[in-house]
């Protein structure tokens, strides 16, 4: 869980790094979930408005859908790090996302309700993930996952959505 202070920061973060993403076209059309102004029922009808255009058209249409079980909780630190001058961020803008990931621990805390005391687990380091509560999560977890959503991953002619 973030601090009070981490998310006030986090908050302001989040705002710049949006204004940056969607300035600098970071994210593709294909890209939905998330996004301020683009919902779920926007992708489902992209979605069946391809699949019907292409069969209207006699073409052959097929898809493969990915579960990301704990996909914020994969997040890779240091690969995000090392992608984030790809997209323009270096500088103190990446500095501050590197303290932002970097140096992170975490516990468990864990409370008997029958006897009222509380034990916890040994502090460990967080190498993946993201913070929970987090707004820049998604938004991370996009900007690193971005050659999936622009289909790049995908020989031939592709319409990819996320």
């Amino acid at each position: 869980m973030l601090t009070c202070f981490a998310k006030v920061i986090e908050s302001a973060l989040y705002v710049r790094l949006t204004e940056y993403i969607t300035l600098n076209n970071l994210l593709t059309d294909q890209q939905f979930s998330f996004r301020k102004g683009c919902s779920t029922d926007e992708t489902i009808f992209k979605l069946t408005h391809g699949v019907l255009n292409a069969l209207n058209g006699k073409s052959m249409v097929g898809s493969i859908f990915f579960d990301l079980e704990k996909a914020f909780d994969s997040l890779n630190h240091s690969l995000l790090i090392k992608k984030l001058p790809y997209y323009g961020l270096s500088g103190k803008a990446k500095l501050l996302i590197e303290s932002y990931l970097s140096n992170r621990y975490q516990r468990e805390l864990l409370k008997n309700s029958r006897t009222n005391s509380k034990e916890a687990s040994e502090w460990i380091k967080v190498n993946h993930g993201v913070p929970q509560g987090s707004a820049l999560g998604p938004l991370t977890f996009f900007v690193i996952h971005k050659r999936f959503a622009n289909g790049s991953i995908v020989k031939g002619n592709s319409n990819f959505i996320c």
